[in-house]
């Protein structure tokens, strides 16, 4: 079993502290240069709001930090409890395919593994639900329908337009069935692919992903004016639920 740690302290196994009957493994891959490491929203780090998104969803169970070049203490540190949150990390590991495999024995048990990133706290727990009841094939992911008109360039000059019912931003997490994602990762590990992130992965291996709707509101928290933003939206929504409170 994965050994969960402390941010002050050594290795720990015993398992964390999850309070409902979860279905779904969460993964956090964490690289050297993620962008979120020093920001903060309403005085949390990213990744504590991260953190808290998800755990703002039933279903999910242990959530693992997979490290690539990066020390776990100084991750879990910018965590508030991170045991009380159920999160644990791997070893520092030198591929994000080595990481997650390791983070993967955090519970054998659960038959969905998903992969979130560290820098989109703004995820609500509806799309979240809505992406794991989504789940069909082998695995799921977010999109967001494309409105605008969308040109192929070659060398700086328009060739083409490319129809705009077919192209979707696609935004973390996605979800996936446990054995063929976990196939999917052996597989990278041994024969070293140089896949970027899980739909690359997805793609290689041949797995079938079906898009759920995601909503335009889940951007990644990349800058001071992207944590300004989610401050901001953060007080907005406090502020229409008072109203509604008050109101009801």
């Amino acid at each position: 079993m994965l050994a969960f740690r402390r941010p002050d302290g050594p290795r720990s196994r015993e398992r964390p502290a999850i309070t409902s009957e979860p279905s779904a493994l969460a993964i956090i891959p964490i690289h050297p240069t993620w962008p979120a490491g020093q920001l903060t929203i309403g005085g949390r780090s990213v990744l504590d709001a991260t953190v808290r998104a998800l755990r703002a969803v039933p279903s999910i169970g242990p959530i693992v930090l997979a490290l690539e070049g990066v020390d776990a203490e100084a991750c879990l540190s910018a965590i508030e409890r991170p045991d009380e949150l159920g999160v644990g990390a791997t070893a520092n590991h030198s591929s994000r395919w080595l990481a997650i495999a390791e983070a993967l024995e955090a519970e054998p048990s659960l038959g969905t593994v998903l992969v979130h990133e560290p820098e989109r706290p703004l995820l609500a727990p509806s799309s979240l639900t809505a992406l794991l009841d989504g789940l069909r094939g082998d695995g799921a992911m977010l999109g967001i329908a494309v409105h605008e008109t969308v040109k192929r360039v070659v060398a700086g000059r328009v060739v083409g337009t490319i129809p705009r019912e077919t192209v979707y931003a696609v935004q973390a997490p996605s979800a996936f069935r446990r054995e063929p994602f976990a196939a999917a990762v052996a597989r990278a590990v041994a024969e070293r692919w140089t896949c970027r992130d899980e739909l690359a992965l997805a793609g290689r291996a041949g797995l079938r992903v079906r898009l759920v709707d995601g909503p335009r509101s889940n951007l990644p928290i990349r800058s001071a004016r992207d944590a300004r933003y989610a401050e901001l939206r953060s007080m907005a929504d406090a502020l229409r639920l008072d109203v509604a409170l008050a109101a009801g």
